[in-house]
């Protein structure tokens, strides 16, 4: 397994090599996402951690590709790139639990879809179709990548399982 994990771990790497690029290729210009994607596929500690079968590479990749999902969402404010944005950050959340945090971003590119398409018609509507989508999204791609999260066997059980509850509170007592 051990070959296994650190082939896929550097596979995900080279996947946020890439996604840097069209990050920022979509935000300033292509020489900008090649001299990103350059500076971090020669960053050490990027190195040193895609050679390990370790969760940061992971979460990384989750958490570049959402920054990418929320501003196409934000821009365009399509509903299936809402529930992309969604599905990504519930796979960031899965890799790592500290990235719940990068639950904010995606709501904040939520908000700046809603400010901007109130002179739309039925915008009221629209925002909260595409609040709804980008939490189903969480709330699937959470259940599908962290299945020990939850209870029993059923898919459609959301209860959370009182190990995981447990394991959330001795790492919540490491950070006192």
């Amino acid at each position: 397994i051990q070959l296994v994990g650190r082939a896929a771990s550097a596979l995900i790497d080279v996947g946020s090599v890439l996604v840097i690029y069209f990050l920022g290729k979509k935000m300033y210009s292509k020489k900008v996402g090649l001299i990103a994607a350059g500076l971090l596929a020669f960053t050490a500690l990027d190195i040193q951690l895609s050679h390990f079968f370790a969760v940061d590479t992971f979460a990384a990749f989750f958490a570049t590709l959402g920054l990418l999902c929320a501003v196409y969402a934000a821009e365009h404010g399509r509903w299936w790139q809402f529930l992309l944005l969604g599905l990504v950050t519930g796979a960031a959340i899965a890799s790592k639990v500290s990235m719940a945090l990068f639950g904010g971003v995606a709501g904040l590119a939520w908000l700046i879809y809603a400010v901007r398409a109130r002179e739309q018609e039925a915008w009221v509507e629209r925002s909260i179709l595409r609040l709804g989508l980008l939490g189903l999204g969480v709330l699937v791609s959470f259940r599908v990548f962290q299945p020990y999260a939850f209870n029993g066997p059923s898919f459609l059980n959301f209860t959370l399982s009182s190990n995981f509850l447990a394991n959330m509170r001795e790492a919540q007592q490491y950070q006192k």
